[in-house]
């Protein structure tokens, strides 16, 4: 198409206009801005560059429409093999999978159950971005069975035979115990016998909640092996088992936690015999008057043993005898290789625990630890209901986030039936 001298060629969009015309009326481009036509340029320059970027999304989206495929494929063939015989095709309950998934307790979900089995091989062909947030869980190349769990220290109070009260529903639970017994005299013929009155008293306990929390986003579930669920479980499930421990041992009384037997009233104390206000490194003969003070009180019967840190048994188990001069006698005690826990020590079992501090302050010393002995039976354990997991994926923010909110707890308290079966000695240094 022609133009006549009175009109002009647009030189953005090719329309014809009026050469009076200040912007072209098709694409109001400015016709007196020459510049106009390099910012067109410098504009298709960054959209080659955004284009770039879509086709490279593009492969992306390509890569994730495979593996929905895969998804998708997986699905079908659930429906083939599942559909019952009305035609009816079962979904899954999401809250049974979770459960399924966090105790490993499938009934009534055994369809969950066939899904969550399923989908592990789409799984492990998934990855996360962040190792530090579950990407570890779920690498190209995975051995799940091969999962390297964090280092726990170990429970000792109910492997040293403290009683366990389970399944309790009242509160304040209270036990009667004989505070004096009675006593014999001799007495001459046809006199009055003595009247002794036996005394007792009560011990009281009441739950205390231990819990713990976490919370993970549902997309990490649904990708991770071994599964995050589980692994929460069983982390959730040792924290709490450890914390029941501790407060078992050294539990303060005070606020919520229960009192354990370093803080209970009346048990029995030992000064290390090299003690003179800053502790002491402890010694056979120490640990032999330990003993005795169990024994002047009656209380060596039952389960006896000893707990302290491996660095106090490293301490006692480097004593030799003096029949070879010093540091070349035997060694003071053998372990016992047919036993448990590296054995006994004084005839007793021992156990080590790392939650029985190695930094307590005495005098001027600020590496003390704490050896205690004792009839662990009468150390009572209670605990009402059983440790409860949950999982909600509406609690709080949950819902919103697309997150699964994971709670533990369990209603427990700690008591002693005679304080005079324990004994402690602070003050160890190693």
């Amino acid at each position: 198409m022609g133009t006549s001298a009175a009109t002009i060629t647009c030189p953005y969009c090719n329309g014809v206009v009026e050469r009076s015309e200040g912007a072209c009326p098709h694409c109001h481009g400015d016709l007196n801005a020459p510049a106009f036509r390099k910012m067109l340029v410098e504009i298709d320059a960054r959209t080659s560059g955004i284009l770039a970027n879509v086709s490279q999304i593009g492969d992306s989206a390509e890569d994730t429409r495979k593996r929905i495929e895969k998804l998708e494929e997986l699905n079908k063939q659930r429906v083939a093999s599942d559909t019952k015989p009305d035609g009816a095709v079962p979904q899954v309950n999401m809250l049974r999978l979770v459960r399924g998934l966090i105790s490993g307790d499938w009934k009534d979900a055994e369809f969950e159950r066939k899904v969550a089995a399923d989908s592990a091989d789409v799984a492990r062909t998934m990855g996360m971005a962040a190792v530090s947030t579950g990407g570890a869980l779920v690498p190209t190349q995975y051995l799940a069975a091969a999962f390297i769990d964090s280092l726990k220290a170990r429970s000792v109070v109910e492997g040293l035979g403290a009683t366990i009260l389970d399944g309790l529903v009242g509160s304040p639970v209270e036990i009667a115990r004989l505070a004096q017994s009675t006593t014999a005299e001799w007495v001459d013929e046809n006199a009055e016998k003595p009247e002794k009155d036996l005394a007792f008293e009560k011990l009281s306990m009441v739950p205390h909640e231990c819990a713990a929390f976490s919370r993970v986003s549902n997309r990490l579930v649904m990708l991770s092996n071994p599964g995050i669920l589980n692994l929460l479980q069983n982390d959730l499930s040792r924290a709490i088992a450890g914390a029941f421990d501790i407060a078992a041992i050294r539990g303060s009384g005070l606020l919520s936690e229960p009192r354990g037997v370093t803080n209970t009233v009346g048990i029995n104390t030992h000064v290390l015999a090299a003690d003179v206000g800053n502790g002491a490194i402890p010694t056979l003969d120490d640990c032999y008057d330990i003993l005795y003070s169990i024994e002047a009180d009656d209380a060596d019967v039952g389960k006896l043993g000893w707990v302290f840190n491996p660095r106090t048994f490293n301490t006692l188990r480097k004593i030799r005898d003096a029949s070879g001069g010093a540091g070349t006698g035997q060694y003071m005690l053998q372990p016992d290789v047919t036993a448990p826990f590296k054995g006994t020590m004084l005839g007793m079992p021992f156990r080590t625990t790392t939650r029985i501090p190695i930094n307590l302050t005495k005098g001027g010393s600020v590496n003390c630890s704490e050896i205690i002995f004792g009839n662990w039976e009468d150390l009572l354990l209670a605990r009402w209901g059983v440790l409860e997991i949950r999982a909600s994926q509406d609690a709080g923010t949950a819902f919103r986030y697309n997150q699964t909110w994971i709670r533990a707890s369990l209603l427990g308290d700690v008591g002693v039936r005679h304080p005079v079966s324990f004994c402690l000695a602070n003050g160890v240094r190693p």
